[in-house]
């Protein structure tokens, strides 16, 4: 069985010795220019800076969204160092995707899917206000 979320995270509280959760939200202000690649740059420097020191990465999607469609390859290959970073640790580090979802049924299931098999992060935030069929196929995944 995969572990949960929760025992991840407290795991990785003591290995690391912190309660910081790093926020990987690359604001356009911020960046060198308004691109997908400097996205990209910003969050690898942000991950590989803090990885030893965090105890959690959290990203929001809308940061990533705003460059269009090459928005999803950014998040993964920023999700995917957050793995690497965790090997080289030896200790993973949760990820959160800071998503806030609500929908119904079916696209509650994609979401899930999408979030956990495809993206590979630990955890995403949700909004339970269309019920227990919005929030079931998230609830059900093990991590």
């Amino acid at each position: 069985m995969t572990e949960t979320f929760l025992s991840l995270l407290e795991k990785r509280v003591q290995v690391s010795s912190s309660l910081i959760c790093i926020g990987l939200e690359p604001h356009i202000r911020d960046l060198p220019n308004p691109s997908a690649g400097s996205a990209l740059d910003f969050c690898l420097h942000l991950v590989r800076q803090t990885a030893p020191y965090t105890a959690a990465f959290i990203l929001n999607p809308a940061y990533f969204e705003i460059f269009g469609v090459e928005y999803w390859a950014v998040l993964k290959q920023v999700v995917d160092a957050i793995h690497s970073e965790s090997a080289q640790l030896g200790s993973t580090i949760p990820i959160i995707l800071d998503a806030r979802l609500s929908d119904i049924g079916s696209a509650a299931e994609a979401y899930a899917k999408s979030a956990f098999d495809n993206l590979d992060v630990h955890c995403i935030t949700i909004n339970p206000y269309l019920g227990e069929d919005s929030i079931e196929p998230f609830i059900r995944n093990p991590r």
